[in-house]
């Protein structure tokens, strides 16, 4: 890394630029979904969503709950990234990792641990757990990742929400999101601050996810032992108790690729990052560039195909129906139960054949015959009042559509009925 420490500086701060990047965008799509701005809500990239998700989407061909195509094509990426950078992911783009770390360094500098070591990622926490109480714990996440699996598959929800950290902090007061969800954040917080990244390493359902596929991932940090000084720099400085200075090559399923063990090492040369049978030393922007390269992977992988959260068929089409379609961007659409509800107000409509739900985009397809109805009544059948079967009563202003054929509807929410608007 060099003797004048200007690479490892970089690299602390690109991974430091990276993960902060990550909570600020957590807060801005949060806060833009709760005040009605945007239809983007944080859980559409958790790839945790693509793995709950995936039994509904085996099984009858649909996601569950407000799960979609991005959550599944980011699953699928995170899975690659494990496989060839390991935990990568947990280290350089999840913001309660960052959030984790962030609380453990205040706790370390409030125990005045953070004076016996050099920074970055290893000064975490005040307490370090005793290694066979910590291997004993990681078992953990294997039980909570089974609960929750088992629970979502069981019920096609997202039951996790008023759990888990990264929702309950970043979604503004979400969906599902209870009053002792911020006892439980507190606790989290408290706990993140007294052992080095608690929830990380013992109560992650995706961190046991990943776990199989990491623990033989392609890139790995390798010491030399010619050249290591046994300082143990390495050791104090994982923030998952990784013992750096006995390796040969660090094959741990629970290394991040942080890289701060390569960065606080002060032997030039003696931690570099390699791949299995070379003894080529590869640069550490190799890292965060497999981290890009799997984002762009799943991004675009999330707008390649297309599979509904709920479809419904009102009536059957005939010689004499003259099909067409619209689709709608609707605010109030946004998981399995909504799109059903939204389904609920076209039954008995004449001319309506079909309905088709995208819940994670907000989007609504009809299908209907333009010579029976067109599009101003159904925009006005959609933004009229629903009928609630749980309260017996009907209630306004569920549903406001917000587009229709990718056309902005105007604030007036008029629409023209001007017959066959739709797609024929």
């Amino acid at each position: 890394m060099g003797r004048t420490g200007r690479p490892r500086l970089t690299m602390h701060v690109v991974r430091r630029a990276a993960q902060l990047s990550i909570v600020v965008a957590s807060l801005v799509t949060g806060y833009r979904f709760m005040a009605g701005l945007s239809l983007t809500s944080i859980e559409r990239y958790c790839p945790m969503g693509g793995l709950a998700t995936s039994y509904s989407l085996a099984s009858e061909g649909q996601f569950s709950c407000a799960t979609g195509e991005m959550n599944f094509a980011m699953l699928l990426a995170l899975v690659l990234l494990a496989v060839v950078a390991r935990k990568a992911f947990c280290s350089w783009l999840c913001p309660v990792g960052t959030v984790s770390e962030i609380l453990g360094m205040a706790g370390a500098w409030l125990s005045g641990r953070s004076r016996s070591s050099r920074g970055g990622a290893g000064c975490l926490s005040c307490y370090e757990p005793p290694r066979k109480v910590d291997r004993w714990l990681r078992l953990a996440r294997f039980v909570v990742l089974a609960v929750i699996l088992g629970a979502t598959f069981r019920t096609a929800e997202l039951v996790f929400r008023p759990f888990c950290p990264y929702y309950v902090m970043f979604s503004f007061h979400g969906h599902d999101v209870q009053v002792w969800s911020y006892y439980l954040l507190g606790i989290f917080i408290v706990g993140v601050v007294a052992i080095p990244l608690i929830w990380c390493r013992y109560l992650c359902p995706l961190g046991g996810a990943m776990w199989p596929f990491s623990r033989f991932g392609l890139l790995r940090v390798r010491r030399s032992e010619a050249l290591c000084t046994n300082c143990r720099q390495c050791d104090r400085v994982c923030g998952h108790s990784i013992e750096v200075s006995t390796a040969g090559d660090v094959r741990s399923g629970e290394c991040t690729m942080c890289l701060e063990c390569v960065s606080a090492c002060p032997a030039s040369g003696a931690l570099t990052l390699a791949v299995p049978r070379s003894r080529r030393a590869l640069h550490w922007l190799v890292v965060p560039l497999v981290v890009l390269s799997a984002v762009a992977f799943g991004y675009a992988g999330g707008n390649l195909f297309a599979l509904p959260s709920f479809a419904r068929d009102y009536s059957p089409l005939s010689e004499a129906t003259k099909p067409a379609e619209v689709r709608f961007v609707v605010r109030g659409v946004r998981c399995v139960d909504t799109a059903k509800l939204a389904a609920s107000v076209f039954e008995g409509v004449p001319g309506v054949v079909s309905f088709v739900a995208y819940a994670s985009r907000g989007e609504v397809v009809v299908t209907y015959d333009a010579g029976r109805t067109d599009i101003g009544r159904l925009v006005k059948r959609l933004q009229g009042p629903v009928y609630m079967e749980a309260s017996g009563e009907f209630v306004f202003r569920v549903f406001h559509v917000l587009s229709v054929d990718g056309v902005e509807v105007a604030p007036s929410n008029k629409v023209s009925e001007q017959g066959n608007g739709g797609k024929q």
